[in-house]
């Protein structure tokens, strides 16, 4: 009787973190089509030539490439993602208030160049998170990712008419609301990193990092994963120009 109670109670939690984890994949999906998907229309209604946009995206992703290692060791540091996706939720909020805010080119590469240092971890931090939770969430990852493509498809039909009703303030707006929701999701929902490194703890005597960098596999699939997250943003770099091209 109490196996089975202690079944039932694993998986109410199963689904509520499948709940939880589906909708941080909806909201910070969501998030990209409110900002990154219209960012480059809206600079070139500030008289942006396309080679300072385009060398404003190049240096954006650079920066974004750069934090995801800067990050990651963080969250090594604090046994944890949570405390984390927070901080950056918060960043990208303010960096997106500010742009409207400052003019010139170089102050608005600034404020991009704080808003890709805090965005682009945190879709990582929360697949990895989904991952590493447990068993269920991992073998579920594939339809919890396919619900944040969903909202991205969704999201993209139909808030461009809000921009172009409304302008920056549908997309700031739109931004800000989301993460916010996103914040609150996060809030609720439990980290992992500290239970798997205690539980471990007992296993095993941790290494030091530099450990890694002697492995020669790891190393390889580094490289690998970090080219392979290149050309997905040169891939967004180039899809952002599109909207300038269907004018």
């Amino acid at each position: 009787m109490e196996n089975q109670i202690e079944k039932n109670q694993i998986e109410k939690n199963q689904i509520k973190s499948n709940v939880l984890f589906g909708l941080m994949q909806g909201f910070i999906w969501a998030t990209y089509v409110c900002f990154n998907v219209f960012l480059v229309f809206y600079l070139k209604t500030l008289h942006i030539s396309s080679s300072q946009i385009g060398l404003l995206l190049t240096v954006g992703m650079v920066a974004g490439v750069i934090s995801q290692y800067v990050w990651g060791y963080i969250c090594d540091r604090l046994k944890g993602v949570k405390k984390v996706i927070t901080i950056c939720i918060v960043g990208t909020i303010v960096a997106v208030w500010s742009l409207p805010v400052v003019q010139g080119f170089h102050a608005i590469l600034a404020i991009y160049i704080v808003f890709m240092v805090f965005q682009p971890v945190i879709p990582s931090l929360i697949d990895t998170w989904i991952i590493q939770f447990s068993q269920s969430t991992c073998k579920n990852y594939s339809k919890l990712r396919g619900i944040g493509s969903l909202v991205f498809a969704v999201m993209s039909s139909f808030f461009g008419i809000l921009v172009q009703k409304y302008f920056y303030h549908a997309m700031a707006i739109g931004f800000t609301v989301l993460s916010m929701l996103l914040f609150i999701v996060v809030l609720f929902s439990k980290d992992i990193t500290r239970e798997i490194h205690h539980h471990q703890k007992g296993n095993r005597q941790e290494e030091p990092a530099s450990v890694l960098f002697k492995n020669i596999k790891f190393i390889a699939l580094l490289l690998g994963l970090t080219f392979i997250f290149i050309c997905l943003l040169v891939f967004a770099v180039m899809s952002s120009f599109f909207c300038i091209f269907v004018q």
